[in-house]
């Protein structure tokens, strides 16, 4: 068993932004395309989150299909917090980033008018923020 690499062994290297916090563009891609496949699922129309995420990833060319789909849930447990409702399928996972928070609310007024579905449907009360270390929801 050998503990320890040859001087010549590398570790690969993780493809660029891979562990990297989210740009301002990137975390602005991923708020815009929330928000309309938001607004179909409250109109009831259809939409494929498959190929929302593929198209995405076109545009955010370091990031798999699953940090989007992460970013995706991570907008739904801001949305949640502020008491809004979220796509279905992407439940909300609450440890995003600042950024990603900042934008969500920078974006949603321009998303609250009094013809968008998301105006309408807005709870009247926040979701319980969830207990740290744990699956559960405070009071």
């Amino acid at each position: 068993m050998r503990l320890k690499p040859s001087a010549n062994e590398r570790c690969p290297s993780p493809p660029a932004n891979a562990d990297s916090d989210w740009s301002r563009d990137e975390v602005e891609a991923i708020v815009g395309d929330y928000f309309d496949m938001l607004r179909c699922e409250l109109s009831g129309l259809a939409f494929n989150k498959t190929e929302h995420n593929d198209r995405l990833r076109h545009v955010l060319k370091a990031r798999s299909r699953g940090s989007v789909e992460f970013k995706h849930a991570n907008t739904s447990a801001i949305l949640t917090l502020h008491g809004y409702p979220y796509i279905d399928g992407y439940k909300p996972r609450y440890n995003f980033q600042a950024l990603l928070e900042q934008v969500v609310l920078e974006y949603l007024p321009f998303t609250l008018t009094s013809s968008s579905p998301l105006f309408w449907v807005r709870s009247s009360t926040p979701s319980p923020l969830p207990i740290p270390g744990t699956s559960r929801l405070s009071a």
